[in-house]
């Protein structure tokens, strides 16, 4: 009787204790996620510093042929990293690393935890040609608001949606043109609240004319 009164004891302090392990669990892949972003995002600030604007999504005419010149490894020289190394993937994230994945436009993208904005909600018709929206490309100098521009974000690939998925149950890590880097909850990040919008875009405006679908 009186193990059984032990067992039922421990069953329950461990009931109690669990949740808590797995918010601290939680809480510690979230910080190292911030840590990660954090250094590819100084990396990206040495590019910028060196070239004087953000790097292209990718250079080249065709990828996947051999070489592959996204803007990872264009920032690798600063940040000395490629694709497959840990610092590019979120501990949170439970795809494992595989061969580089097809994404939109037939342009294959190696797979990491962490995306670059580079095209922000979408693109505009400015001056008779289309433009970007977000980082690709673009000099420091045109951005309105760098400390509220999104730089990199946690997640494989996308663009603003409610269909993306997150490495953390309840939000995802984002950092800014300015090197800081935000944790923003899942009601945060799947709205079309154009104060939320607004930071995807250089011009620090929401477009929603550019949201189909997102």
């Amino acid at each position: 009787m009186e193990l059984l009164v032990v067992v039922a004891i421990i069953a329950i302090l461990a009931g109690l204790l669990l949740p808590a392990l797995a918010t601290a669990r939680s809480k510690a892949l979230v910080a190292k996620c911030q840590g990660n972003l954090r250094q590819i995002d100084l990396g990206l600030l040495m590019y910028v510093n060196d070239n004087h604007r953000f790097p292209p999504y990718f250079v080249g005419g065709f990828p996947w042929t051999n070489h592959f010149d996204f803007w990872l490894t264009l920032i690798q020289p600063y940040t000395q990293a490629g694709w497959t190394n840990p610092l590019m993937h979120c501990p949170a994230d439970k795809f494992p690393v595989l061969l580089p994945i097809a994404v939109s436009d037939g342009v294959i993208s190696p797979r990491t935890s962490y995306a670059y904005n580079h095209d922000g909600t979408g693109q505009i018709m400015r001056d008779g040609q289309y433009e970007d929206l977000g980082l690709e490309a673009r000099s420091e100098t045109t951005l309105v608001s760098p400390a509220d521009m999104v730089s990199l974000f946690d997640i494989s690939w996308g663009v603003p949606s409610a269909s993306w998925q997150y490495s953390h149950r309840t939000g995802g890590n984002w950092s800014f043109s300015d090197g800081h880097v935000e944790y923003l909850s899942l009601s945060t990040l799947r709205t079309t609240n154009p104060a939320v919008r607004s930071r995807w875009n250089y011009d620090h405006q929401p477009h929603p004319e550019t949201w189909q679908g997102r």
